[in-house]
């Protein structure tokens, strides 16, 4: 985003969400909570794109998957620089 804009102010960056959603299988709270779960999974990476961090239950996302993410001073300002705007497909 950063180089796009530098190299014309007017250019405009964006990231596309493919929209989905998840249901439960049953009313059952466990059910229910996968599906939030699930839908957590496939949107967190907008969230780093659009501001600049990944939202907090990501870090319980990485643990469980044997994820070390490792971000170090000179990537938070690359994280500062955000999309212009989201677009959703779905």
């Amino acid at each position: 985003v950063s180089i796009a804009h530098k190299y014309n102010s007017e250019n405009k960056v964006g990231c596309m969400l493919a929209g989905g959603s998840f249901y439960p299988y049953s009313c059952n709270p466990n059910d229910v909570w996968e599906s939030v779960q699930k839908e957590q999974e496939s949107l967190f990476l907008i969230d780093v794109q659009a501001r600049g961090k990944y939202p907090s239950y990501a870090n319980k996302i990485f643990r469980e998957k044997g994820v070390n993410l490792v971000i170090e001073p000179q990537d938070n300002e690359i994280l500062k620089t955000c999309v212009d705007f989201i677009s959703v497909s779905y």
